[in-house]
């Protein structure tokens, strides 16, 4: 019969052993196949004993499978142990553990030695065989022998003799005499020959069919490793499925592109709305800023007339203080004149040379005037006051206690003044009186004349700016114009 070349035997199945040939079975036709009848149920393999072992089953029901250790081994030997329950040990009655009688030992001890010499019979038996295989008779042969003449020995007596031939006895458990060595077995016979198609070049699409995925289980992961997606699902058999795709999924694709387009254009208009409101706001914040530089140059013009009388008041400032450093210089040097002629030893000279100066100098200089003569310690214009206890002590209509001031005007100038520009150099970009600076030092100039004067807190005006936010807004306006 022909065998199909390999890749048209669909619908060919060997049912022969020659449909195989020399070969094995066809790895590409799946069905169960017995190349020269090798594991047919039924069919007893050619040639030779059968040594496959039947299968057995025990006392439980389960399958032997010991038996294959005592495959091989004497029926008699029974101390075999191949499970655990041949290890334990056995429990027997107490009756069957209990000595038996001088009866009972001489029956086991005739049954043993029938038994021994059962089994020296069969060894004996065997034994014979093989030395005798034509029977256990020893036959014996007479041969009539005529000695020679010539021979040494020759008694003419005996011209004639009878020879009696037996065989001799051979003891059966002596050692064999002779060595036996096993000769190197020669080659055998070769194997048939395989016959098997041809190769041919695997194709993408064969080895991608013939790749088996990794068993991944879905529910344990001993070492933790991390797998991946598609190693996990690649053994669910999902790749060996036809997806069918919805049309729902282009549906909805256009859909989402209608979306886009229409969401496109309304951020469109609405980013040129913002531009356009930009732009507008840009415009009124230019007109804001040219309408504020306008003012802020007006005001300019109004203040200029003002700040040139400022800088008239403050350059007469300036000499005041100039000339009170003078004076300090002056005091300064007479101070460290008079301290290196003390330390080099002329105090008297410089007592001498006081003495011989004005006394207007030395007022001038701010010294203690020295008594010259012996007089009263108070003040004599005391006396020549005609009001008095004696003289009524003033209008009794006059409701007060004292009848003239204590500090005359001469003696105003005496008094401790603020300076104007420490006070300046202080206040400098704090914001006070930032908004009516010039007005303000008018006003304030009549009072300038006077020691000490009070005036009333005028009411809060409601519309009046506490913290000075309206000036620093308008002052950061003309920072800028400027």
């Amino acid at each position: 019969m022909s065998i199909p070349v390999y890749g048209r035997r669909r619908g060919w199945v060997p049912r022969n052993p020659g449909d195989f040939g020399d070969g094995g079975a066809f790895p590409e036709i799946l069905v169960p196949q017995y190349p020269l009848l090798m594991g047919k149920p039924g069919v007893k393999p050619t040639g030779g004993d059968n040594k496959t072992i039947a299968l057995q089953t025990g006392a439980d029901g389960k399958i032997a499978y010991d038996a294959i250790a005592r495959q091989g081994r004497s029926a008699d030997k029974l101390a075999v142990y191949t499970n655990a329950a041949s290890m334990k040990e056995k429990w027997s009655r107490s009756e069957a553990l209990v000595r038996p009688e001088a009866e009972v030992d001489a029956v086991n001890t005739s049954r043993t030695q029938l038994a021994l010499q059962e089994i020296l019979k069969k060894k004996v038996s065997v034994a014979a065989s093989q030395l005798n295989p034509g029977g256990n008779e020893k036959k014996s042969n007479f041969v009539k022998y005529t000695p020679d003449e010539d021979a040494p020995g020759y008694n003419p007596e005996a011209a004639n003799r009878v020879i009696k031939i037996t065989e001799r006895a051979v003891d059966p458990l002596m050692p064999p005499r002779f060595k036996h060595k096993k000769v190197p077995r020669g080659p055998g016979t070769p194997p048939p020959p395989r016959h098997h198609s041809p190769p041919r070049k695997l194709t993408a699409a064969d080895q991608k069919a013939w790749i088996i995925p990794p068993c991944v289980s879905n529910w344990k992961n001993n070492r933790g490793y991390t797998i991946p997606l598609d190693k996990r699902i690649a053994a669910d058999g999902r790749n060996l499925q036809d997806s069918i795709v919805s049309d729902g999924h282009a549906e909805m694709a256009e859909s989402l592109y209608q979306a886009e387009m229409k969401a496109r254009e309304e951020v469109q208009i609405r980013a040129n709305l913002a531009r356009q409101r930009k732009i507008e706001d840009a415009q009124t914040a230019e007109e804001e800023m040219k309408k504020a530089a306008r003012e802020a140059r007006e005001a300019a013009l109004q203040l200029q007339g003002t700040a040139r009388q400022r800088q008239d008041l403050e350059s007469k400032d300036e000499q005041d203080r100039r000339y009170r450093e003078e004076i300090a210089k002056e005091n300064r040097r007479e101070v460290e004149r008079q301290f290196r002629m003390d330390k080099a030893g002329n105090k008297k000279r410089g007592r001498d040379r006081d003495e011989e100066r004005d006394v207007s100098e030395r007022v001038a200089l701010g010294q203690k005037v020295q008594p010259t003569r012996q007089e009263t310690l108070y003040d004599t214009r005391l006396m020549n006051q005609s009001a008095g206890m004696d003289a009524g002590f003033g209008s009794d209509e006059r409701y007060q206690v004292f009848d003239k001031p204590l500090f005359t005007e001469k003696d105003s100038n005496n008094f401790y003044k603020h300076d104007k520009d420490r006070l300046e150099d202080g206040t400098k970009g704090l914001g006070f009186g930032q908004n009516d600076e010039l007005g303000q030092s008018e006003r304030d100039a009549g009072k300038f004349g006077v020691s000490v004067q009070f005036e009333r807190d005028e009411e809060a005006d409601k519309d009046k700016d506490d913290f000075g936010v309206d000036r620093m807004y308008k002052k950061a306006k003309r920072d800028e114009i400027w």
